[in-house]
């Protein structure tokens, strides 16, 4: 009987392709032939190539694998493996030198592209935006003008040498305050001429209050109520078509009820169809908006005002995930209440979503977006200054949560993350040294590619922390 190393090595190369990547550094310690094999370059292009499509790598999203050298190759498969590991302990612990960079003043982080050292940070005093590289210590665009505030951002799109992302933002000027929808894209094939593009720009009426922007790779929108809340008052869609610049108005008859006011509502895109989720209480409310109502180019007929009832959708339950009444707003269990001398203790409630190429009872494929799991946390999101956002990012691969927490009078930077083939979410305390000052931390960001943690502080520094 032949044993392993008597089969040929184009049939271990096979057997290795499909190796994690723990796996391969194991039998590359085995013996020298075994090495030996671990040694060819195709076999860590072939892998890596696979991985990326589980988690990310520390890479650009599109890095072309084929132009690194073994030695790059390998070391990006070190670097993940140590990144996922120590991201698994109860305490990941900081590995390698803090990067510290002092910045202009006044400027907040609005994303970070994957795998790199570019973030756009918005100036409220200025209103406009600016990218720097943080690898360089200095901006490398000059700023753009888009707005005064940054009320709310999408998910990102990032294609080969562009990032972009659509915001929300409001505007100051002559005229009065008003909202104004953008996408924002940041162009950095060619590193030395990193520029900064605002692809599309629309102003909304004072009249209305917007929320919850969605945008995918042809389609940008937002959920819309009057201003003048009455009591039979019903959310509606406006969504745009990025480049013909078509606009469609779709009301609906989901009511602006307590629900969005007790708990959380947003949207999501997802094979065409637009989603918005009401989050109240133990339950969630999912409605589809279907790609037909939307102004995509392949849809010229599409209305512009339309009509969307969806009546009363299924509630999706998540159990009681809070002992008592559990609220989104920051209280704690009805029983400990402080007459009886038992102090209320906040907790927060994460819930986590996923893609599904089939919805449960339909017999034919019906793309959707299904839950996955919850994790409740103790404490409060922490912010150092009334007119920051609280501390929460989802970092690009929406498989982890970054957050600064208050529990105890302690401000603690945690880590959330979603175990996809468990089903279950784990919470990680983040090591962070002490003269840094979590109580001084405005802005965050998280590189889940090369497992960097950035954190602002209200004295003008950038702190990028390494995890791996």
């Amino acid at each position: 009987m032949s044993t392993l190393v008597q089969l040929p090595a184009d049939l271990l190369l096979l057997v290795l392709a499909d190796c994690s990547l723990a796996d391969i550094f194991a039998f590359s310690a085995v013996c020298h032939s075994f090495r030996s094999l671990s040694l060819v370059r195709s076999l860590w292009i072939t892998v890596l190539t696979r991985t990326r499509c589980i988690h990310p790598i520390p890479t650009p999203t599109h890095q072309d694998l084929t132009t690194l050298s073994l030695n790059h190759l390998r070391s990006l498969a070190l670097h993940t493996l140590r990144l996922h590991r120590n991201l698994s302990l109860p305490e990941p612990k900081i590995i390698g030198p803090i990067k510290s960079v002092q910045l202009d003043a006044n400027l907040d982080l609005v994303f970070q592209i994957p795998g790199t050292e570019l973030y756009l940070f918005h100036c409220r005093a200025s209103g406009s935006v600016v990218c720097w590289d943080v690898g360089l210590g200095k901006a490398v665009t000059k700023p753009l003008h888009v707005g005064n505030r940054v009320l709310d951002v999408s998910p990102g799109e990032d294609l080969p040498g562009m990032f972009s992302m659509s915001c929300l933002l409001q505007r100051i000027d002559d005229a009065g305050i008003w909202d104004s929808l953008v996408v924002l894209r940041v162009s950095h094939a060619d590193r030395t001429n990193v520029q900064i593009d605002l692809t599309f720009q629309q102003g909304f009426a004072n009249s209305n209050f917007h929320w919850a922007v969605f945008m995918n790779s042809e389609i940008v929108g937002v959920l819309r109520i009057p201003r003048n809340l009455l009591p039979d008052t019903r959310i509606a869609i406006v969504a745009f078509n990025r480049f013909t610049h078509k606009r469609v108005t779709i009301d609906t008859d989901i009511p602006y009820d307590e629900r969005p006011l007790v708990g959380h509502s947003g949207s999501s895109s997802y094979s065409n169809d637009v989603f918005i989720l009401i989050e109240c209480e133990d339950l969630s409310f999912r409605y589809r908006c279907p790609a037909s109502l939307l102004p995509y180019r392949s849809n010229p007929n599409c209305p512009v005002d339309s009509r969307l009832n969806l009546g009363d959708v299924p509630r999706i339950g998540w159990g009681t995930p809070l002992p008592g009444r559990m609220r989104y707003t920051q209280i704690g269990p009805l029983s400990a209440d402080p007459a009886y001398g038992v102090p209320l203790k906040p907790q927060m409630h994460i819930r986590f979503w996923t893609r599904s190429d089939k919805e449960e009872g339909f017999a034919h494929s019906t793309p959707t977006i299904v839950p996955v799991c919850f994790i409740n946390i103790p404490g409060d999101l922490w912010s150092s200054a009334s007119h920051t956002w609280q501390l929460m990012l989802l970092p690009h691969s929406g498989r982890q949560v970054l957050l600064v927490v208050k529990d105890d009078e302690e401000i603690k930077l945690l880590l959330v993350r979603l175990q996809t083939e468990k089903k279950t979410a784990t919470v990680h305390r983040l090591n962070v040294p002490s003269f840094i000052g979590m109580d001084h931390v405005y802005g965050l960001s998280l590189d889940d590619h090369r497992g960097v943690v950035t954190l602002l502080d209200t004295r003008g520094f950038l702190f990028a922390i390494p995890y791996a």
